[in-house]
């Protein structure tokens, strides 16, 4: 990523792949939870699998977020879009590590240009 913000100071995704889900809806998949909590009694290529099959099922929603996850760059998501099921959907600009004054900059931006797109009861 360091070589791409060289070039490119943002990163632009959705930040979700769908709109939000219900609160009811888990991250991970709960017939894997004792899988995970015995993961020792596991060899390495069964320990991996459970992971991702475990994980699979919320990361499939949230597949945007894990690059500034895992490289520790920031990132602001924007709120941007509500569905015509009241669920929101937004988007997320990512920046180069120690860059997080831009993100705040952007984020003020759409703000002060009206841009955000709140849920009514939110308002």
């Amino acid at each position: 990523m360091t070589a791409f913000h060289k070039k490119y100071p943002l990163y632009l995704t959705p930040t979700t792949a769908v709109t939000a889900p219900k609160n009811t809806d888990p991250a991970y998949l709960p017939q894997y939870v004792d899988k995970l909590r015995d993961i020792d009694s596991l060899n390495h290529t069964q320990q991996i699998q459970t992971i991702y099959d475990a994980w699979l099922h919320g990361l499939t929603k949230t597949p945007f977020t894990q690059l500034a996850n895992l490289s520790g760059e920031p990132a602001i998501s924007l709120p941007t879009y509500v569905s015509k099921q009241k669920m929101p959907l937004g988007i997320q600009f990512e920046a180069a590590k120690g860059n997080d004054k831009l993100l705040l900059k952007v984020g003020a931006y759409f703000q002060s240009q009206h841009k955000f797109k709140l849920l009514d009861n939110y308002r």
